[in-house]
């Protein structure tokens, strides 16, 4: 990998995450920091903290307020969220030190596509291509916490399919990519739920090719069963959270989501009452439609067929 390539790309991605990062600006973005700010305090209720959440992003139980976002994400921020704190109780200022978290693994998340593209081949040109590509294009969304929590879900994704490209190229002799892979997986789901699908897809291809490649025996041995131990040991801290917050380490905060968000416990209301009108307006709304403002979807279709 080229120096000066991951300093162009780690210092505009940067200089982005910053000018983006200034304090809490939608419902979701307080949705994590009211957590963080409720960690802080040693408690998973955010009773003193809703007002974050513009009384939109919550949910309730028992009387009491919580955070419906994964609570990866404010574990992660939380030592940036003290670290503001060494010098100032402004809380504009620890909303911003909180942010900077986010940044750093927007950072973090450029170099490794750089990376990635450099390892599969790819030129220089089209590596730094691709990386700012996505910091500076897709974070610039009108969709809340795009640097707050996705960027930390994608940062891991990405790490997840690198391993398991590793994986399936090569014949490692050590258990640490399968439990690398387990790890990765668990820091996906506990930065964004929804990972969970994402993340068995890889495994699944994982598990499926490493049996085809040796035997079913040695996949189970070897891959499976690593990954599955790995998991539920970096899932721990979530599945605990879960449990003090919700009763239950299998339930999260969306089994409780209360005000106007309640109906996305509906397939129908997920975007906003029609869900077909909202994947319209995702795609293509001119305020905020991937299609128009992101070039990753419309250069992949482009190349759909090689890829």
């Amino acid at each position: 990998m080229n120096r000066s390539d991951l300093v162009l790309v780690a210092t505009l991605t940067l200089a982005s995450a910053v000018l983006l990062e200034a304090g809490v600006v939608s419902s979701n973005d307080g949705a994590n920091y009211a957590l963080v700010r409720a960690l802080g305090d040693g408690t998973t209720r955010i009773d003193a903290y809703v007002e974050y959440t513009r009384m939109l992003d919550y949910s309730e139980r028992d009387g009491h307020y919580y955070s419906p976002r994964a609570p990866g994400t404010a574990f992660l921020l939380l030592p940036f969220f003290w670290a503001g704190r060494l010098f100032s109780s402004e809380d504009a200022f620890l909303e911003v030190a909180a942010g900077l978290g986010s940044a750093a693994f927007a950072v973090a998340l450029a170099c490794l596509l750089y990376g990635s593209g450099r390892r599969l081949g790819f030129s220089r040109k089209a590596s730094v291509l691709s990386s700012l590509a996505l910091t500076l294009g897709t974070p610039l969304r009108s969709y809340a916490s795009g640097l707050w929590a996705h960027v930390i879900a994608a940062f891991f994704a990405l790490a997840l399919v690198m391993v398991a490209h590793r994986a399936l190229t090569e014949r490692p002799t050590s258990l640490w990519p399968a439990i690398g892979l387990g790890a990765l997986s668990a820091c996906v789901v506990s930065t964004d739920y929804s990972g969970v699908l994402y993340c068995l897809v890889v495994l699944v291809i994982v598990g499926i090719e490493r049996a085809r490649l040796t035997t079913v025996r040695e996949a189970l041995v070897r891959w499976i069963l690593p990954i599955v131990a790995a998991g539920l040991v970096t899932m721990t801290p979530t599945l605990v959270y879960h449990q003090v917050a919700f009763g239950s380490p299998f339930r999260t905060g969306y089994d409780f989501v209360a005000g106007e968000y309640e109906i996305v416990h509906h397939l129908s209301g997920m975007y906003g009452g029609n869900f077909f009108v909202g994947l319209a307006g995702l795609m293509f709304h001119p305020n905020a439609g991937l299609f128009l403002y992101s070039p990753v979807l419309a250069i992949g279709l482009v190349h759909g067929r090689a890829y």
